[in-house]
């Protein structure tokens, strides 16, 4: 796990916390991405980066490093973390700053990220579709991959109250 705030890598997961004035908290001010971990090594990373760097450009966050220091961090967290299989899903924040709506009192932007290790990728046993009554999100916040995904947990939600739990997931 990797902390901008904090300044390091840790594996130590209790020592892993975001400040609760961070605006990505409690304003939902923040971008994020996953890339794949596959045999020790992140999946199209460069990819992951370009659409990271995307959303924070939309977002109107600045970036706390520049695009080769993102890239290292990203690498020495999966590296510390000794995982070969599972994800790492990393975050920019406008930082912590105050409890206003704007980010002006936000002055260092921040970089989080964590390693989920996960065996193996899930057999595909097909899925159930539902018509849910969560709206759509506009095309603005579809593209861009922010932090509210509120609409989205609604609607698995919803999804999960529709078929039997054994087929939940």
């Amino acid at each position: 796990m990797y902390s901008s705030i904090f300044g390091g890598i840790t594996t130590d997961p209790s020592a892993m916390v975001i400040p609760i004035d961070d605006h990505m908290v409690h304003r939902g001010h923040g971008v994020f991405d996953t890339a794949a971990i596959m045999d020790g090594h992140l999946y199209e990373l460069e990819q992951h980066i370009d659409r990271f760097l995307n959303s924070a450009q939309m977002a109107k966050i600045p970036l706390p490093f520049d695009r080769s220091t993102i890239r290292s961090v990203l690498i020495q967290t999966v590296c510390a973390s000794k995982c070969s299989q599972g994800s790492l899903r990393y975050w920019l924040s406008v930082g912590p700053g105050d409890f206003q709506l704007s980010s002006s009192g936000c002055r260092n932007p921040a970089l989080y990220a964590v390693v989920i290790e996960s065996p193996s990728l899930p057999e595909p046993s097909g899925c159930k579709v539902i018509t849910s009554s969560i709206p759509v999100k506009s095309q603005q916040f579809a593209v861009m991959k922010n932090v509210n995904y509120l609409p989205n947990a609604l609607t698995k939600v919803e999804g999960s109250f529709s078929c039997p739990a054994s087929t939940r997931s």
